[in-house]
């Protein structure tokens, strides 16, 4: 869909939007945890969907593996770290509502990141990030010239139409 429709930014927000309550709720109602489990879905669905997709966009070409590595990276570094500190404040507190009201704050943090990105894809980046990836033309460094100050305005084509054209 990322690629298809755009918004990256805009979705990554809305993401959030729908993980702050869902968790907040969790940790302060009884309100069915169906519904709060499928908005937890939903927004677990759009963050990283949006976030992953962005990318090959933003990073120059001859860098995208790396950057994907360290996204991996730090993504299994959260997967190991969170357990072993929802674990510890469940066996101090007693309950899940400390661990619930974290991620709810984490994901409002997440929120207020990708409006904040919104903001700077629309004013540096000239909106790469929220158009679909047929329409990106990504400035960025071509492979072959890292040390090229004018290699920045050189549009990438990410369309799949064709070569790419440097000139």
């Amino acid at each position: 869909m990322m690629d298809r429709y755009g918004c990256r930014p805009l979705t990554m927000a809305l993401g959030g939007f729908i993980l702050a309550p869902a968790f907040a709720l969790m940790a302060t109602t009884q309100v069915s945890p169906l519904a709060l489990c499928m908005m937890v879905g939903v927004g677990f669905a759009l963050v990283p969907s949006a976030l992953w997709a962005s990318i090959p966009l933003i990073v120059k070409e001859n860098m995208v593996g790396t950057a994907f590595g360290m996204m991996s990276a730090l993504q299994n570094f959260g997967l190991f770290m969170m357990p072993l500190i929802v674990g510890q404040l469940r066996q101090t507190s007693g309950s899940y509502t400390t661990a619930c009201m974290i991620f709810a704050t984490l994901s409002a943090v997440s929120c207020v990141s990708a409006l904040v990105l919104i903001r700077v894809d629309s004013q540096g980046m000239q909106s790469v990030l929220g158009l679909p990836s047929g329409a990106v033309r990504c400035y960025s460094h071509p492979p072959d010239d890292d040390d090229d100050d004018e290699a920045l305005l050189r549009p990438r084509d990410f369309s799949g139409r064709g070569e790419r054209d440097w000139n």
